[in-house]
């Protein structure tokens, strides 16, 4: 399964993006703000993650309790989730998604996650690696 995540908006709170799942639209996100870490640091839960190509698995959340699909290997992150969410108090470096969305807010998140977890449970049980692919377009206007 190819998760991809492009981001098309950064604001001085977020980054706000469009997730598809094997080149379908499944969902808006919302993540920290993008920062230029060659240039800055990063800062602990608001920060989002660096662009790249990443495994993703499913494994229990201590905080959410319950099986959660986890982001791996990112470099100088852990505990990388994508999860429901609204605002980038929610995120802490992790990727919110969302069914609708304004300015540095995403909403419907919790029927959203649902259908991703249903996509990426249903890949994990057909024991299919499971993957997500970050870039950054930026667009002026809405996302397609």
């Amino acid at each position: 399964m190819i998760l991809e995540l492009i981001r098309r908006k950064l604001t001085e709170k977020t980054t706000q993006g469009v997730l598809y799942s094997d080149q379908k639209f499944l969902c808006w996100t919302l993540e920290d703000k993008w920062r230029d870490l060659l240039v800055e640091p990063k800062i602990p839960g608001e920060t989002c993650i660096p662009e790249g190509h990443y495994r993703v698995v499913l494994d229990r959340s201590d905080r959410f309790r319950r099986i959660m699909p986890y982001i791996i290997d990112v470099p100088h992150f852990t505990g990388i989730l994508l999860h429901p969410g609204n605002t980038h108090a929610d995120t802490k470096g992790c990727i919110l998604v969302g069914l609708s969305r304004s300015e540095d807010y995403i909403g419907l998140s919790r029927i959203a996650f649902s259908r991703l977890m249903f996509q990426v449970w249903d890949a994990d049980q057909k024991q299919e690696e499971i993957w997500l692919t970050i870039t950054k377009e930026l667009f002026d206007g809405s996302p397609s």
